[in-house]
C-alpha cells in the first residue's frame, strides 16, 4: 500500500489494486476533496490526493508560487510511490497543469511514467489566459474576481479575519501559480490522455480541450458533462467515465505485466 508520507492524505489503503490515481486538487482545494473518491470508483483503483504545502494539515507551510517548483517537489517527495505499482495521473483546473508538468519531470529523470493523463476543468497547456490575471488584485476585488470566473468563497471562510487571511493567501498562491505559467516546448508525452469538460464551464470550454491531442502521440480522448467549472464535485456521471477510462488503463497496463 502507499506509505505515508505529508504529500500524501485521505488514502484509502488498497493493498489489491491494480492502479494508482494521484489527485491534484484546483486552486485552493486540499486532498480532502478526493477522500471518498475510492466509494465511486472500480475496487481495484487506490485514490492517493496529493496534499501540497499550504493547506490543511500543511497549513503552516508556505505554498508554492510556481509550476517548475511544484512539479519539482512532487516528483522527488513521490517517486517512490510512483515507481512502486502501475499509477495514472489527475487533476481538476490547476491540478491538471500540475499533473502535465509532474509527468514532464518524471520523463526528464527517466523514472517510470504514468499509465494514462487524465485531466478535468483545464484548456491545453498552451492555451492563454482567458482573462486579466487576478493574484495582484487587493482582497475585495480579488474575492470578487474569484467569484465571477469560478464560484463565491463560502462566507463562512470570509466571515474570520485568521481564517479568511489564510485561505485568500493560499488561493492567491494557487492563482499566481496559474496566471504566471507558461509552457515550454516539449514533446509529446507517450502516454493516453483524457480530457473531461462541462458544458457550462466558461474557464475551460469543451471546444478548447481537444488542443490536448498536441501533448499526446496516443489517443486522446475527451467527454462532455453537465455543469459548470466544478462539475467533479457532484457529477456521477463523470465519476462512471473516470472509472472507465481507469479501469481501461489498469486493463492494458495487466496486459504488459
Amino acid at each position: 500500500m502507499v506509505t505515508n508520507t505529508k504529500w500524501l492524505a485521505s488514502v484509502h489503503g488498497n493493498a489489491g489494486a491494480r492502479l494508482r490515481l494521484f489527485c491534484f486538487p484546483y486552486a485552493g482545494g486540499a486532498a480532502n476533496l478526493f477522500a471518498q473518491w475510492w466509494r465511486k470508483l472500480p475496487a481495484d483503483i487506490e485514490v492517493c490526493p496529493i496534499e501540497l504545502p499550504g493547506r490543511w494539515s500543511r497549513w503552516r507551510e508556505e505554498p508554492v508560487r510556481d509550476m517548475a517548483t511544484i512539479a519539482r517537489l512532487v516528483v522527488q517527495h513521490l517517486a517512490d510511490q510512483f515507481a512502486a505499482k502501475p499509477y495514472a495521473l489527475y487533476g481538476h483546473s490547476l491540478g491538471g497543469l500540475i499533473a502535465y508538468e509532474t509527468a514532464l519531470r518524471l520523463r526528464e529523470i527517466g523514472t517510470r511514467l504514468p499509465t494514462a493523463l487524465l485531466v478535468s476543468g483545464r484548456r491545453p497547456p498552451d492555451s492563454p489566459l482567458y482573462r486579466l490575471p487576478l493574484h495582484k488584485l487587493a482582497d475585495d476585488a480579488f474575492i470578487k474576481g474569484i467569484a465571477e470566473h469560478y464560484e463565491p468563497i463560502h462566507p463562512s471562510v470570509l466571515a474570520e479575519p485568521d481564517s479568511k487571511a489564510m485561505f485568500l493567501k493560499l488561493v492567491r498562491a494557487d492563482m499566481e501559480m496559474f496566471e504566471t505559467y507558461q509552457a515550454k516546448p516539449a514533446a509529446p508525452l507517450d502516454l493516453g490522455i483524457w480530457a473531461f469538460s462541462a458544458n457550462a464551464d466558461r474557464a475551460a470550454p469543451p471546444s478548447e480541450m481537444h488542443g490536448w491531442k498536441r501533448y499526446s502521440t496516443r489517443e486522446v480522448k475527451t467527454q462532455v458533462f453537465d455543469g459548470g467549472h466544478f462539475f467533479i464535485r457532484d457529477s456521477e456521471a463523470f465519476w462512471r467515465a473516470l472509472g472507465e477510462a481507469l479501469g481501461s488503463c489498469a486493463s492494458e497496463r495487466s496486459a504488459f505485466l
